[in-house]
This record gives structure tokens, C-alpha cells and sequence, in this order.
């Protein structure tokens, strides 16, 4: 660490510079791949929350006919006790 600070001091400006527009260059570089990163993440957030709407409705669908078989199951079985 000290090495590093002592070679810092003998350092041009030039160098300076060059080094802080590489570091930046790189900052945005991470910057611009983490927004499109963000945004594929966005987008399949997006299409599983619709996916997980439409199931959830398929289900609650089934749910209400497997009811209606049960009642009209009920009432067959107590017609055909009654015969």
C-alpha cells in the first residue's frame, strides 16, 4: 500500500487523468450492462407475474367445476338410493 502511494506521487498528471477516464469508461460500461440486466429482469417478472394470473384463474376455473361435479355426483347418488 505504501508502495503504491510513494509510485502515486510520481505520477503525471496525463497518467492521473487517463487512469480516472479508464475507471470511468469502465463504471459506465457496468452501469449500462446492469440496466439492460435490469430491464430482461423487468420484462420476465412482467411475463411470469401474467403466467402465474392466467394459471391462477385455470385453477379457481377447475376448483368451481370440480364443485359442480361433486353436487351433481351427490345428487345422482341420492336419486339412485332412492330407486
Amino acid at each position: 500500500m505504501l508502495y503504491r502511494l510513494t509510485l502515486a506521487r510520481f505520477r503525471s498528471e496525463e497518467g492521473v487523468y487517463r487512469a480516472a477516464e479508464l475507471r470511468l469508461k469502465s463504471l459506465q460500461d457496468a452501469m449500462q450492462q446492469s440496466s439492460m440486466e435490469t430491464r430482461k429482469l423487468e420484462e420476465r417478472l412482467a411475463a411470469a407475474q401474467q403466467e402465474y394470473t392466467r394459471g391462477l384463474s385455470k385453477l379457481k376455473g377447475t376448483g368451481q367445476q370440480l364443485v359442480a361435479l361433486s353436487k351433481g355426483l351427490r345428487n345422482t347418488e341420492r336419486t339412485t338410493q332412492g330407486m
